[in-house]
Parts: C-alpha cells; structure tokens; sequence
C-alpha cells in the first residue's frame, strides 16, 4: 500500500456534464474498494459541469467519511485541444487528457488516469505501487488492437520508431510519471499527430499517444483493464499475445481489478449488453447519485425500457424464423 508517510495517491479524471453521473460511479467504486489508510487526491478537469453535478461530486466524496480524501476541481484553459478534429461516439473531454501536464501542480509528479466509463474493483494503491521510475507510462495493451500495425492502429507508425509487433495499449487506464511526461511533451506531440493525420487517424487521442510513446510504455497486468473482447475471444486476433489472455481467461473474466465498458452502449443506456452492467448500476445506487425518489424513477424507465427493447428484438428474431420457414 502506497500511503507513506500521508502521501496521497493521485487520480485525474476528465469529464463534461454528459459524464458527470459516470464519473461519480467510477469515484464511488473506488472509494468502496480503497484501502482505508489510503489518502486519495481526485483532479477532475472540468470540461463543462454543472454546479449541481458538482455539488453531487462533493457530497459523494464527504458521504465516504474519510478526511484524508480531498477533490480538486480544475478548470483547465481548453484553447489548446478545442480545434483538433475528432471521431467516435465519446466525449470530446477525452482530449482533456492531454492538459494533464499544464494544469496540475508542478509538485505532482506521478498520476494514475481514468476514463469515466469504468469501475474498479480492487484496491487503487496497488495500481499506484507500480514502479514507474524508468518509464513515462504503464498501460494495459489493448486486447483487439493487438499492435500499432493493425489497421485501426497508428497511421505511419514506422516514422515514429515502430514495427508491425510494436504493441498497442488502451488509453482508458493510465500510470503517469508526470516528470516524464513533461519533459518529454507527451500532450504536445500527441496533438501535432492529430492535426497533422487529421483526414485519417481513427481512435482520436489514444492513437496520438500510442504513436508518440512507442517503446516508451510498459505493460500493466491486464487485469487492471479488463476489455469487453475477453468476453468473446473469438474476436480476438491469433497471436501469442491472444494466448497468454487465455491463460488467465477464467480470472480476466470474473476477477478483473478494472471493468472497462468500451462500446458505445454503455451501461447507463438500457441497451448494454455488457456481462457486468449489473454491477455498474449496483454502484450507482450505491453512490447516492439520485435521491431515493430519483433512483426509483430512474431504474424503473431504465427497465421498462430495456424490456421493451429486449421484447421488441425477440419479435423481430420469430417473425424472421416464422418467414424462412
């Protein structure tokens, strides 16, 4: 446990309103699986919340009841990230990553970064006791886009030192040595990237940071980002990577220390099919998020409609069975 002498373990997250009741889930969940003699220090870069979503976040952090916790909010100078072209069905706040460097604390020099579309399940200071004093990041490689070569991997990766084996990690669960980081101008270079392949990169801010640190990352146990392809290995690629995941398929399956909701139905959206939806909601409810008043109104549209959607494609699958017949 990495809580020496009162230091705190440091966590930055980025989100606008659309992610604020995602981001209280993915806070709560840590907080539910903290070690109690960790000191945590939040830095949510603020893309646009409201006071209320705020004020929700506060409360959240007081209702876990350990002073040694404390939020910051940063409301970063967005000048440098609003102009870069992006794709996908995320958040535009994914950039907010790259302002990491310029808006903490000069005194901060190690950061873990989260998505807000995941929750953890183990304690965060084991992620935090990695050694990170040779290396500028730790990641967990990506389970599908296996290596910078793949074909929604890094455009030109050769002119950024790699090979077809250069492998590809997945950005939504970062360990940073933030010194690094800024003598290097990690956030920089990954935006020339983008303006410069903007007619074709594909994966927005994690294909930037995976061009411009090839060979300088190391892997993190894939436990500390489980993604959804373990869940359906048949999509896997056929590489020896692919095989050391099966090794640990029963554990990155039912035991993983990070659940990753990567799809684009997340599982705040009736229609996620994701096998741990359940425990997503499970800490929502949890977290005070909604009053009472509010969780029931909210769980009851949300299952209504799920039954709803799930009755309607059933109907669709028998009428399809009914016309081949």
């Amino acid at each position: 446990m990495y809580t020496k002498n009162n230091e705190f373990i440091n966590i930055v997250m980025g989100a606008d309103d659309n992610y604020a009741m995602p981001l209280a889930v993915t806070i709560y969940s840590i907080l539910e699986n903290a070690n109690q003699d960790s000191n945590l220090r939040f830095y949510i870069l603020d893309g646009g919340m409201s006071i209320v979503s705020k004020e929700k976040l506060i409360r959240l952090i007081k209702k876990d009841g350990q002073s040694g916790h404390q939020l910051h909010w940063i409301e970063p100078e967005k000048s440098s990230i609003e102009q870069i072209p992006y794709r996908g069905w995320q958040s535009k706040s994914t950039y907010l990553r790259f302002l990491i460097s310029k808006t903490l604390p000069k005194s901060v020099n190690k950061v873990i970064y989260l998505d807000c579309d995941l929750i953890l399940e183990n304690d965060i200071s084991e992620l935090w006791d990695y050694n990170l004093s040779d290396i500028i990041v730790r990641a967990v490689r990506d389970f599908i886009i296996q290596t910078v070569s793949h074909p929604t991997g890094v455009i030109n990766y050769e002119e950024y030192g790699g090979n077809v084996n250069s492998p590809y990690f997945n950005a939504g669960v970062l360990l940073i040595n933030l010194d690094f980081w800024r003598d290097e101008k990690i956030s920089k270079k990954a935006i020339h990237y983008l303006e410069k392949n903007k007619e074709s990169f594909k994966l927005n801010d994690q294909e930037a940071l995976n061009a411009v640190l090839i060979g300088r990352w190391k892997e993190l146990n894939p436990l500390w980002n489980q993604q959804g392809g373990i869940f359906w290995p048949q999509v896997l690629p056929e590489t020896i990577f692919t095989e050391k995941l099966m090794t640990r398929y029963n554990n990155l399956r039912n035991n993983p220390f990070i659940i990753h909701f990567l799809s684009e139905n997340k599982p705040w959206n009736f229609k996620c099919m994701h096998p741990f939806t359940a425990r997503f909601i499970f800490y929502l409810e949890k977290s005070c998020w909604f009053t009472n008043f509010e969780w029931k109104k909210w769980w009851y549209r949300y299952y209504f409609n799920r039954m709803k959607w799930l009755m309607g494609d059933l109907k669709d699958t028998l009428n399809m069975v009914k016309k081949a017949g």
